[in-house]
Formats: structure tokens, C-alpha cells, sequence
């Protein structure tokens, strides 16, 4: 794990105490089309996840697993029996409840010192204590830009179809 995904989970940590409110949890790293968030947000879910079920699977994606149209899992293995499988797009849309369940999930992560962990463990953590759903990605552009190569794709595949979807 690297300093950015530790980095990631202490803001998760200090934003803790706004949790008590509907909350959006994004990774910044993301470039979308502004029709997901819009899906997301007027999901029928109250907690939510965008999934896209069109990638490839390297092992650096954070994989989504779901049951009964719900998720189930995350985790960059394969290592659920599930219906359906995955990439997340790194957006979660959270209820106060759910919120307040993640406060403290989080809380108890800082108590057994496990903290050097990818935010997504601690949202792992959250599902058997909350019930989250999913919206479809669908064929809406999208990029997690970690690499270099990232970069040129959101250059020359992404951001040219962000203007068709316009």
C-alpha cells in the first residue's frame, strides 16, 4: 500500500463527523461523465455504488461483488460467489444511517490500530451492517487516472466522448 491509499483513508477519518447527513464519498481521481453522479444521486438506493460491469480485470481494480442486487463484497481478488461482478467507479452515495454505521466501522478500525488499510477496507467492512445497492455504469465514459498510460486514454478515448454524451 502506498502513502496515497493511507492518505485517502485518514481524510475518510477526519471527515468522520460529517457523516451523520446524506454524504457522497468520491475518489478524486476519477474523470466521468456528469450523467453518473446524476445517477447515483436519484438512485431508489439510499446507499449506493456505481458499477461498471465492462472491464478488465487486472487486479489493480476495486471489484464490486454483488447478491440479490445487492453488494455483497469489495476487494481487488475474486473471491465471492456472486451473481454478479464488477469494477466500482470509487462513488458511493451513503444514507445518515449508513453514515453513521461507517463512523463506526472507522471508529473501530482506529481502536485495533487499523489504520495503514485502503478506505475500501473499511467500506467492506461496512456491508454486513448496511445494505447497499448499485447503479449500472451502462455505456456512460469514465476513467480512474492512475497511471501514466491513464492519462492518454482520458486524452484520446474519454474526454472526446464526454462531448458526444454532451
Amino acid at each position: 500500500m502506498n502513502s496515497i491509499q493511507r492518505a485517502v483513508f485518514s481524510l475518510l477519518w477526519y471527515a468522520r463527523n460529517e457523516l451523520n447527513e446524506e454524504t457522497l464519498i468520491m475518489d478524486a481521481d476519477v474523470l466521468y461523465h456528469e450523467k453518473l453522479l446524476e445517477k447515483l444521486v436519484s438512485s431508489k438506493d439510499k446507499n449506493c455504488f456505481l458499477l461498471d460491469e465492462d472491464f478488465e480485470d487486472s487486479g489493480e481494480e476495486m471489484k464490486l461483488f454483488v447478491v440479490g442486487g445487492k453488494v455483497i463484497g469489495i476487494s481487488k481478488q475474486s473471491s465471492y460467489d456472486c451473481e454478479l461482478v464488477g469494477e466500482g467507479v470509487g462513488f458511493l452515495k451513503l444514507s445518515a444511517k449508513g453514515g453513521a454505521i461507517l463512523k463506526d466501522v472507522l471508529e473501530e478500525f482506529e481502536r485495533n490500530g487499523k489504520v495503514n488499510v485502503e478506505y475500501e477496507d473499511a467500506l467492506h467492512e461496512l456491508l454486513p451492517h448496511c445494505t447497499v445497492g448499485f447503479e449500472r455504469v451502462g455505456d456512460l465514459p469514465w476513467i480512474e487516472i492512475d497511471f501514466e498510460a491513464d492519462i492518454e486514454k482520458a486524452n484520446n478515448e474519454i474526454l472526446p466522448r464526454l462531448q458526444i454524451c454532451l
